[in-house]
């Protein structure tokens, strides 16, 4: 049996997938395939969460960038996604 090189966004996908959040700006170029991905992901029975920001690009999420505004954002974002499925409890304490 032959194997993909690499794991693919676009590579079938089946149920019982882990649940995902996947955080995007809206001038990243991958955000199209994000978008097919959920969609696809979800119909086959998983959760999928797209988080989109506006007017931001790839990566704006980094330490250091626009005062740590994104980062500090994409943090309680992942925690309040984790605390959705039992995984933490409580509010977000990031602090910028």
């Amino acid at each position: 049996m032959q194997q993909s090189a690499s794991p693919s966004a676009f590579s079938p996908v089946g149920p019982n997938g882990p649940p995902m959040l996947l955080m995007f700006g809206t001038e990243d170029r991958l955000l199209p395939s994000a978008r097919l991905f959920c969609k696809t992901y979800e119909a086959a029975g998983n959760r999928c969460e797209l988080e989109v920001w506006e007017g931001e690009d790839h990566s704006f999420f980094h330490l250091g960038r626009n005062r740590n505004r994104n980062f500090v954002e994409t943090c309680a974002r992942a925690d309040e996604f984790l605390e959705s499925l039992g995984l933490l409890s409580g509010p977000p304490t990031i602090e910028a």
